[in-house]
């Protein structure tokens, strides 16, 4: 097993400068741009699953302190999505927990669509009715927010193209 890097100090203020999402111009999470290829971090990530390249995506694991970020990528090696559970700071807030109308009010945005879809928690027996929100950037930059009981449970980031 490869040694990975942790690529941010161990105090709450290293996060906070080091791990910011932006998404203008482009989609990134502290050094780690989606479109960037992979093989850019090779200290930094770990291969944890591989994908179909139809269905599903390569997914390699970033560590920051004590959390994982999920880089999702083509077979190609470029970053397709940048996709959050633990922790996903914004502005030194992190938006992982905060509630969905609070993100509405920071972002000064209502969402440009909403779905409801069942996402298995343990197995396929058990799981949750999750809203999913949309939110657009310039047309082509998403912030896709899962939430459950009206909090972000998890987000994905990521550039749309037809």
């Amino acid at each position: 097993m490869q040694r990975v890097k942790n690529i941010v100090g161990e105090t709450r203020d290293s996060i906070d400068l080091d791990s910011q999402l932006s998404i203008i111009p482009s989609i990134s999470y502290g050094l780690f741009h989606v479109g960037a290829n992979v093989s850019d971090y090779p200290d930094y990530v770990e291969k944890t699953y591989d994908g179909d390249n139809h269905y599903t995506l390569d997914e390699f694991v970033v560590r920051l302190n004590n959390y994982s970020v999920v880089l999702c990528c083509r077979e190609s090696g470029f970053i397709d999505s940048i996709c959050f559970e633990e922790h996903c700071f914004y502005n030194n807030m992190d938006l992982i927990g905060m509630k969905i109308f609070v993100f509405m009010r920071v972002f000064n945005k209502e969402p440009d669509s909403v779905s409801i879809d069942w996402v298995p928690t343990k197995d396929d027996n058990h799981g949750q009715n999750q809203r999913c929100y949309c939110f657009y950037f310039n047309r082509l930059k998403v912030i896709q927010l899962w939430t459950w009981r009206k909090k972000i449970v998890s987000i994905s980031v990521y550039d749309y193209k037809d």
